[in-house]
């Protein structure tokens, strides 16, 4: 029964007679199968769970946000515009192989890192050399984690504008695990770097390679260095790329299913790039964050 007592009209046509420009233009239910999905009038029909909901249509410009969650929206725009620069700056890397969950996934991380070091009051992040550190750990993969081809992931450290990423010390040898029929891997290392103040990113990330034979595989004694600048964002990541052969003119091995990689650590570097020649840097569109001393 709709207002003043009326019923209401539904107009049902067959998904197949329609096509996206007259779906966006009127309001209609779609008949798919046994069920309705759409909105008519004031009602929307949707399909939970094998049964037919029909609930009240949200009228455009009648739902107001809080503050709270105003400020929650702002920052998941945010993290999600990070999260989008991250990926493409290591795209031929990631190569359309992460899992299809991960950017959800990222998205999540980078969205309660934000929370947690915004001010509530002046909206102001207050960011600490650490304050990026639980991206580590994060499996770009999760189908195929890194973890589960070595011992440990390697840990990054920082002294004056030297990131080192390496394996913390251990009594135990860490030896890379490798699938079958593959022979040779590539460990590649990439830095990702953001001024979250000007709000630009590196053109590219910074990367390193080493190979890693089957028949030698112990990884213990590897280690990355990179130059970075100081009052930047570091986000580095461990990609492992799998052949048949002893050099990469092989086959790779790596799928959707199976590409290992995962970020290893983040860290912002203490001081200020003034005086680091960022010119070539690139604007990061969609990102606004304001920090305190700025």
């Amino acid at each position: 029964m709709g207002k003043n007592g009326t019923h209401p009209f539904f107009l049902i046509i067959p998904d197949i007679f329609l096509d996206k420009h007259f779906k966006k233009k009127y309001y209609m239910a779609i008949k798919k199968g046994d069920f309705l999905t759409g909105v008519v009038g004031d009602y929307k029909f949707t399909v939970v769970n094998g049964k037919q909901v029909v609930s009240s249509r949200v009228k455009a410009g009648t739902m107001k946000q809080t503050e709270p969650t105003k400020r929650a929206s702002g920052n998941f725009g945010t993290a999600s515009a990070l999260c989008k620069h991250f990926r493409n700056l290591n795209q031929s890397l990631i190569s359309g192989l992460s899992d299809a969950k991960m950017s959800k996934r990222l998205n999540g991380r980078f969205t309660t890192i934000l929370n947690d070091y915004r001010d509530p009051e002046t909206y102001l992040y207050d960011f600490s050399e650490q304050s990026f550190k639980s991206l580590q750990g994060f499996e770009l993969n999760e189908t195929s984690p890194v973890r589960k081809r070595m011992l440990m992931l390697p840990e990054i450290k920082h002294d004056n504008r030297l990131l080192t990423l390496a394996f913390p010390e251990s009594d135990q040898t860490i030896s890379l695990k490798f699938p079958a029929k593959s022979h040779v891997c590539e460990m590649i290392a990439s830095v990702a770097m953001f001024d979250l103040k000007k709000c630009t990113k590196a053109p590219a990330v910074e990367t390193q390679q080493k190979m890693i034979e089957k028949k030698n595989p112990i990884i213990s004694d590897f280690k990355f260095e990179f130059e970075v600048p100081p009052g930047c964002l570091c986000v580095v990541s461990l990609f492992l790329k799998y052949y048949t052969v002893l050099d990469i003119r092989g086959t790779m091995l790596n799928t959707k299913k199976f590409s290992p990689a995962a970020i290893c650590g983040a860290i912002i570097t203490p001081g200020t790039n003034e005086g680091y020649d960022t010119s070539n840097w690139l604007e990061m569109n969609k990102i606004q964050i304001s920090q305190t001393g700025q």
